[in-house]
């Protein structure tokens, strides 16, 4: 597959505003109404209803872990190796 050339928008590297603000929004919501989202929390019987609301709320303040393909483990096995020669003799 070919790599297209980025031709407007933002930067490589550069975060997303608007996401970091949605986050940041998310993250006082839950802060501030913490004791109410809590007591929210206990009033769920079903454990799997608890922790599928718990587990959405997370997502929005922790990020998600990427995927590692072999591919890429081999590549950070090689950057270890390179980083640390002495140890992993």
């Amino acid at each position: 597959m070919e790599k297209r050339v980025k031709t407007g928008g933002r930067k490589a590297g550069i975060p997303n505003r608007i996401t970091n603000e949605m986050k940041e929004i998310i993250s006082d919501l839950l802060s501030n109404q913490y004791g109410q989202f809590i007591e929210k929390m206990n009033e769920i019987d079903n454990p799997v209803d608890f922790c599928n609301v718990y587990l959405k709320a997370m997502s929005f303040i922790v990020p998600k872990p990427s995927a590692i393909t072999i591919e890429n483990m081999d590549q950070e096995r090689q950057r270890v190796a390179d980083l640390f020669p002495d140890e992993l003799k």
